[in-house]
């Protein structure tokens, strides 16, 4: 006797966003180097996480620091594996870095100026979550 079953799907309506905050950072950098800027500029510690596995089968390197009074928890994330992207729409950016912690508007302006002086970033910006739904992977896995 062969059974079928009915494929559930569950659709994501709405992440709750407050206080989490993504950054989108361009640079040709090894995730490790990377870090190492951010850590210290930010004088915090990224450490090398477990890899965040999409799809079961892709890698995306993940670098995280659980207590920072300022900016809360912190997780870079890599967006090309080698194997693919985590966030398909956007190709062009090599990270992601994710903030779990609600930042002022100027303090998320000062992130970005600070970020965009490490001179292995050639650019970095924060990501408008509310335009946005493609990085819900990023804020659901983090």
């Amino acid at each position: 006797m062969i059974m079928k079953y009915k494929k559930k799907i569950f659709k994501l309506d709405d992440v709750e966003e407050d206080g989490i905050s993504v950054f989108a950072l361009v640079s040709q950098a090894k995730d490790y180097k990377l870090s190492w800027y951010l850590n210290k500029l930010l004088s915090i510690d990224l450490q090398k996480d477990k890899n965040y596995i999409c799809r079961g089968k892709i890698f995306f390197s993940s670098f995280k620091f659980l207590k920072s009074e300022k900016y809360g928890s912190l997780t870079l994330t890599s967006n090309n594996s080698g194997k693919g992207y985590l966030e398909t729409t956007q190709k062009k950016i090599n990270y992601f870095l994710t903030t779990r912690n609600f930042l002022e508007k100027n303090e998320k302006n000062e992130l970005v100026r600070k970020i965009n002086t490490i001179s292995e970033v050639l650019f970095a910006f924060e990501i408008d979550l509310k335009k946005t739904r493609a990085l819900h992977n990023i804020i659901l896995n983090d």
